[in-house]
């Protein structure tokens, strides 16, 4: 009897232990995920190392998610673990500025992991195995397929906005760099633009399109992605002038084949005094606003 007893003991510890461990697990992760969500009004950007290519992450204070390009290969499934709560797996936009692989491959594993909302891309034409590897997989899932289109606009509930600058047109007729998608984030007084592989014809015809207004007024601050990882066939000066942005950010990989980004594009950034970080010299760039002002984190 005695016995029975010592051994019902046992067990009753063994339980209550048990609970008080699963008790303390799930508090800690409760209070993870509420600081990791506490975005206190800001908006975080990480302009992703994936090497040569593009990707990007957008977290909205209010927790909205957004990817523009996936870079080549499955380095953005690296990148976005670093940066986004391993906890969650859906996205609210994902954008393709440009089909070629560099922006692209890397949302076929973003695809097939994570629940997408809605996905935009430029309507270019593209025939590549990847492409229709990507396509097979948003129609497998049925995501919401949209090619953008000038003055289309995405509001979020905390005040964040994405709207497409171009194209402004059916972009199939159009080469896949010159139909990149180019669009602009924005927050209260802060600016995002992402260009792409944008050139320079393209940039002199966005400025005569006239929608760059709202980040030329005064008082606001702006991020420019330079268009084409730096290349010299982008960023040409008056653009650059037309913007002036706070930081300019040049996405490429380390030693790449292309020796982006160009001599004579960062003779033109040092020309007009203009800071700029790049992913192959830094890695991964996070830059943070609160709507009235921008900064880059250490």
């Amino acid at each position: 009897m005695k016995l029975k007893e010592l051994n019902n003991d046992k067990y009753s510890i063994a339980f209550t232990t048990f609970a008080l461990v699963l008790v303390f697990l799930a508090n800690i992760f409760f209070w993870y995920g509420f600081l990791r969500e506490s975005h206190g009004g800001k908006l975080y950007i990480s302009y992703l190392d994936i090497g040569q290519g593009d990707a990007s992450y957008i977290e909205t204070p209010n927790g909205g998610r957004i990817v523009i390009d996936g870079g080549p290969g499955n380095a953005l499934m690296r990148a976005l673990g670093k940066v986004m709560p391993f906890y969650n797996r859906k996205i609210d936009i994902v954008i393709l500025t440009n089909p070629d692989e560099d922006h692209l491959s890397g949302l076929i594993d973003l695809c097939k992991r994570y629940e997408i909302s809605l996905f935009i891309e430029s309507g270019t034409k593209a025939v590549s195995a990847s492409y229709k590897a990507l396509k097979g997989c948003l129609a497998v899932k049925k995501v919401p397929v949209i090619f953008a289109r000038l003055g289309m606009s995405f509001p979020f509930d905390d005040g964040v906005n994405i709207k497409i600058l171009f194209p402004d047109r059916d972009a199939s007729p159009l080469k896949k760099n010159d139909g990149s998608t180019i669009s602009l984030i924005s927050y209260k007084k802060d600016d995002f633009y992402f260009m792409g592989d944008a050139p320079r014809k393209m940039e002199r015809y966005l400025m005569a399109l006239g929608d760059m207004s709202t980040s030329t007024k005064l008082g606001r601050e702006s991020v420019l992605k330079l268009g084409h990882h730096g290349s010299k066939t982008s960023s040409d000066e008056k653009f650059l002038r037309a913007i002036s942005p706070h930081f300019a950010i040049i996405s490429a990989g380390l030693n790449n084949k292309y020796h982006h980004p160009s001599p004579e594009t960062l003779e033109t950034l040092k020309n007009l005094n203009l800071s700029y970080f790049r992913t192959d010299e830094v890695g991964t760039i996070n830059i943070t606003s609160d709507g009235q002002s921008i900064w880059k984190e250490k």
